[in-house]
């Protein structure tokens, strides 16, 4: 059985006379059916992770293939620690991109996280530096602009006087109800 979330299409328009830069985020934090993400099954499909120096500012971009970022192909998250943006998203048919936590191999219970073509990049965080938190659930975010975007000037929107943004986002949860045996 499914059973969406979602929430209303994150909305902006300047009202204002000057240009304004603008940038949307979410920082859901989701539970794998497992103790710790360690063993969850990951499927993101994106093909490119940001390179960040030691502030965390993105300073360049590297394809997943072939690394441990690669989770093109659902796998357990295993023991990478995750505190990255990726970028290159491959939606599905029907234009959403999505980001599935499963808590096992078979495909059991899990989450999933959809964002529509206005969110290009998904930070993911499995907390090691947060005692609350280390590993025991995980952060998928969806961004409309990378990491430090109002530092850098990269990837925020500029919305014009009279300009509007919107974007989508959701999750759909999946529970898989056991059937007992006659």
């Amino acid at each position: 059985m499914t059973k969406p979330v979602t929430s209303d299409p994150t909305t902006a328009t300047n009202v204002g006379g000057e240009p304004c830069p603008f940038g949307a985020g979410a920082h859901p934090y989701l539970l794998p059916d497992a103790p710790l993400v360690d063993s969850a099954m990951l499927h993101l499909p994106a093909r490119t992770l940001l390179d960040v120096d030691t502030d965390g500012i993105p300073v360049g971009v590297a394809p997943v293939d072939g690394t441990e970022f690669d989770f093109l192909q659902r796998r357990p998250i295993g023991v990478t620690r995750l505190d990255h943006c990726f970028t290159d998203l491959q939606p599905g048919d029907d234009g959403l991109t999505r980001v599935t936590l499963s808590g096992t191999a078979d495909g059991g219970d899990g989450v999933t996280l959809w964002v529509d073509d206005a969110y290009p990049y998904v930070m993911l965080y499995t907390g090691e530096d947060r005692p609350d938190v280390t590993r025991r659930s995980m952060a998928i975010e969806p961004m409309t602009c990378p990491p430090q975007a109002f530092r850098t000037g990269r990837g925020v929107v500029r919305l014009d006087p009279g300009d509007s943004f919107s974007g989508a986002w959701g999750l759909t949860s999946r529970v898989v109800e056991a059937v007992a045996e006659k």
